[in-house]
């Protein structure tokens, strides 16, 4: 499902001045899972089947101790993590991708991809590169439906990023 589908499927239109609670399903995480994609209109959304995205900012900090002005902790750089949990779904553009021999077994750079991540209320949000970890492909008991655990870390400080419908 690429980003237009969801959100024409939602009725939600991203604006600037929106006001009030967001709810964890107002973030969408979509990616470039062709590494061809022309923009972020062509990434496919984690959303089909997924019960949460699991973001998350870590920090690298570090202290020290000063004289006369006592104790400083510095941070040192951040990143966005994602643990994605949800249920296996075939057809699903994301999750074939993700559970994809390449991606399950790939190393360095085939397991990067382009992402952006961003808050569908406001529009606001972040884009950068994902290294993704497939962690399980189809877990579970016997008869219910397989479960998937994907991880995907940053690399770098993501910049930001304003979705446009244009």
């Amino acid at each position: 499902m690429k980003i237009t589908e969801m959100l024409t499927a939602s009725g939600i239109v991203p604006s600037s001045s929106f006001k009030g609670e967001a709810k964890t399903n107002a973030f969408i995480l979509a990616v470039d899972t062709t590494g061809e994609a022309e923009n972020a209109a062509d990434y496919d959304v984690a959303a089909v089947h997924i019960s949460g995205l699991g973001a998350s900012i870590d920090a690298s900090t570090e202290d020290s101790n000063y004289l006369y002005e006592g104790k400083f902790t510095t941070r040192i750089d951040t990143r966005r993590t994602f643990s994605i949990a949800g249920k296996r779904i075939v057809g699903d553009a994301f999750q074939d991708w993700a559970c994809s021999h390449a991606i399950k077994f790939g190393t360095g750079n085939d397991v990067v991809r382009k992402y952006i991540y961003f808050n569908v209320l406001t529009g606001n949000g972040e884009q950068g590169t994902l290294t993704f970890n497939v962690k399980s492909d189809g877990s579970g008991d016997s008869g219910n439906t397989a479960d998937i655990s994907i991880e995907a870390f940053s690399n770098g400080t993501p910049e930001e990023f304003t979705y446009s419908a244009s």
